[in-house]
């Protein structure tokens, strides 16, 4: 299936496969977001239907992330009279139920298709994934990324000026979020060009 541009997850899919001899090795997903699961080799067609697994999972996440954004945040903001470390707190729960229970729906989906496969002793780095992701991202996806991610930089350093100094805490937190995703997003730029002149 194509991805969707305005969907920056799409593309997001390619950082489970890498292209080796005779097919591609496959990251399976782990329970935990953040831990990496088996390695296996797999063919076109088996990828293309692990591929399909895990974009309707990141396309899922998408739209969660939207309806939380647009409807939960304001709510919780407008209805909770609770601190806001309480509300931080409270929100990073809220996410990591949301991985969990999407990475328990992944594994639950490619489990039957794994099952017979050959495990590699071929792994996918961290630096593998980061090429892939730059390769599978549109440079004007990118563009408007970066855009995006300075904006969002500049706005959470806005606080400092025309908020008031309890308001601090999410201007600090803004910054260092919305500044690691400026510098995230500006090297998938750089490493994008340079393939592009390779």
């Amino acid at each position: 299936m194509k991805s969707r541009w305005w969907n920056v997850f799409d593309a997001m899919v390619e950082i489970a496969f890498k292209p080796t001899a005779g097919g591609y090795v496959y990251r399976a997903p782990s329970l935990w977001p953040f831990a990496s699961g088996k390695h296996y080799l797999v063919n076109e067609q088996q990828k293309a239907m692990l591929a399909g697994y895990h974009r309707g999972m990141f396309r899922t996440l998408f739209w969660l992330i939207v309806v939380g954004a647009g409807i939960a945040g304001p709510l919780a903001g407008a209805f909770l009279s609770v601190s806001l470390w309480l509300k931080l707190g409270m929100s990073l729960l809220i996410g990591l139920a949301i991985g969990i229970g999407a990475s328990a729906w992944l594994v639950r989906k490619v489990r039957p298709i794994i099952a017979g496969l050959e495990p590699s002793h071929e792994r996918i780095s961290q630096g593998d994934s980061f090429r892939a992701l730059a390769r599978s991202y549109s440079t004007p996806t990118l563009v408007g990324l970066l855009v995006l991610d300075v904006a969002m930089l500049l706005l959470a350093a806005s606080v400092f000026i025309t908020g008031p100094s309890v308001q601090y805490a999410i201007g600090w937190l803004g910054v260092l979020i919305f500044g690691c995703c400026t510098l995230y997003t500006a090297a998938l730029f750089v490493t994008k060009c340079q393939n592009s002149v390779a």
